[in-house]
C-alpha cells in the first residue's frame, strides 16, 4: 500500500495559544500522533478552538476535509459534540467517508441517555475511541457497538526504579494538577490540607495546585489562597512536557474530583509516570487506573469527608506510599504514547486497506 493516506483532526489544538486544559493537551498529542504514523501522508486540521467566532471557516474547513482526506477524526468535548455530531453526520451521508470519533472525558454513555438521537450518530461513525473498557460495555447496553478501548496517553517519558527515592521533606508536600475549579474538588483538597494541620496543632502539610484557574472561580479561588496562605500556594501552568518533573517532588497527587463521569485524567497518567501515589476520590472508571493500596489511595466518592482521614493516613504510612511508587511506574506504561501510536496505526491502515481492496470511490493505492 502507497505512502498516500490523507488524514484530517478535527479538534481544539489552538496552535500558538497557551491553554492547558485536558481537552487540549490530549487533542494536541492526538495531532502529533497522526502524523507520526508512517503511512500518513498529511493530517490536515480543523481547529476548533472558539469555532462559534469563526464558524465559517470551520464549516468551510470540515467540508474541504471530507472532500479531500481519507478520514476524519473528531474529537470534541461536550459542548462540540452537541454541533459537530449531527454536522458530521448528515453532511457524511454525501461524502461517505469513515469518522473515527476520539472520546474527551467519560460521559459518552450519560449523553446518550439524554440525547438519544445521538445513538444514531455515534453509530454512524466507524468507531468510537473511549478511554474505559467499562465505558464500551456500557455504550454496548446502549445499543452502541462500535465503541473500542483507547486509552489515554502523553507523549512523556515515565522515570526509572532505579530514580526512585525515599520522600524525606517536612512538611509533607501535596499538589493539585488540574483545571482549577470547584468540580475538580480544588476546594475540598484545601480545607483537608488544613484540616491536617488543624487536627496536628502544627504544619504537617502542605499544598501547591498547578493549573488554569475557570473565570468564574478566580474570585472565590483568591479568598481560599489569601484565607490558607500558610498552607496553600498556585503555581501556575505547566507546560505539558515539564509534568513528570514538576510532580515528582511532591509526596502525593491529590484528585479529589466532583466529576463521576471523568474519563481517565491526564493528571494521573503525569503522576504514575512521575512514580507519585495518587489520593482519589473513586470516579465511575477509578479502578481502571488506580488500584487502592497498590499505586495510590482510594476513597468513596459519596464519602468526601474521607479525604481528610485518607491523606492522614497517607503521612503515618510514608514507608507503604514509597512502596507505591514502584506499581505507579508500571501502570503508567500502559498510557505512553509509542502504545497508542502503535494501537491507533493498525486500526488506521487496516482499514484503509479494506477501503481499496473494496475499490472505494476516493480510495487509491497509488
Amino acid at each position: 500500500m502507497g505512502n498516500n493516506m490523507k488524514v484530517a483532526l478535527v479538534g481544539r489544538v489552538a496552535e500558538h495559544v497557551e491553554l492547558f486544559d485536558g481537552q487540549t493537551v490530549k487533542t494536541r498529542n492526538l495531532y502529533e500522533l497522526l502524523k507520526d504514523i508512517h503511512n500518513v501522508e498529511s493530517v490536515m486540521l480543523v481547529d476548533t478552538c472558539e469555532y462559534k467566532k469563526h464558524i465559517i471557516r470551520v464549516l468551510i474547513q470540515s467540508i474541504i476535509a471530507l472532500q479531500k482526506c481519507d478520514m476524519i477524526i473528531l474529537c470534541v468535548a461536550i459542548n462540540g459534540r452537541r454541533f459537530f455530531f449531527p454536522f458530521f453526520y448528515y453532511l457524511n451521508k454525501f461524502f461517505k467517508k469513515d469518522i473515527y470519533h476520539s472520546l474527551i472525558g467519560g460521559s459518552l454513555a450519560n449523553n446518550i441517555e439524554q440525547h438519544p438521537r445521538w445513538k444514531e450518530y455515534v453509530n454512524s461513525f466507524k468507531i468510537n475511541w473511549v478511554e474505559s473498557h467499562e465505558l464500551v460495555e456500557d455504550l454496548k447496553s446502549l445499543g452502541v457497538n462500535n465503541g473500542a478501548y483507547l486509552p489515554n496517553f502523553k507523549k512523556i517519558n515515565a522515570i526509572k526504579d532505579v530514580e526512585i527515592t525515599p520522600y524525606v521533606r517536612y512538611p509533607y508536600e501535596f499538589c493539585t494538577f488540574s483545571r482549577v475549579q470547584e468540580k475538580k474538588g480544588i476546594t475540598d483538597a484545601i480545607e483537608a490540607i488544613n484540616a491536617i494541620n488543624q487536627d496536628a496543632g502544627k504544619i504537617l502539610a502542605k499544598l501547591d495546585i498547578y493549573g488554569p484557574v475557570d473565570e468564574d472561580f478566580k474570585f472565590s479561588f483568591n479568598k481560599y489562597l489569601m484565607q490558607y496562605q500558610y498552607c496553600v500556594r498556585y503555581m501556575g501552568c505547566i507546560d505539558a512536557d515539564k509534568s513528570v518533573e514538576t510532580v515528582r517532588n511532591y509526596y502525593m497527587l491529590l484528585f479529589p474530583t466532583r466529576y463521576y463521569n471523568e474519563g481517565i485524567p491526564g493528571t494521573i497518567i503525569d503522576a504514575l509516570a512521575a512514580g507519585v501515589p495518587v489520593i482519589a476520590r473513586r470516579w465511575h472508571f477509578c479502578d481502571e487506573i488506580l488500584a487502592n493500596n497498590v499505586n495510590g489511595l482510594v476513597y468513596e466518592f459519596e464519602e468526601s469527608e474521607s479525604l481528610v482521614k485518607t491523606i492522614r493516613f497517607a503521612i503515618e504510612h510514608p514507608d507503604e506510599i514509597f512502596e507505591m511508587k514502584f506499581k505507579c511506574i508500571q501502570k503508567a506504561k500502559e498510557y505512553m504514547y509509542n502504545t497508542v501510536l502503535e494501537q491507533v496505526t493498525d486500526t488506521l491502515r487496516g482499514c484503509y486497506k479494506e477501503k481499496i481492496n473494496e475499490g472505494i470511490t476516493g480510495y487509491s493505492d497509488t
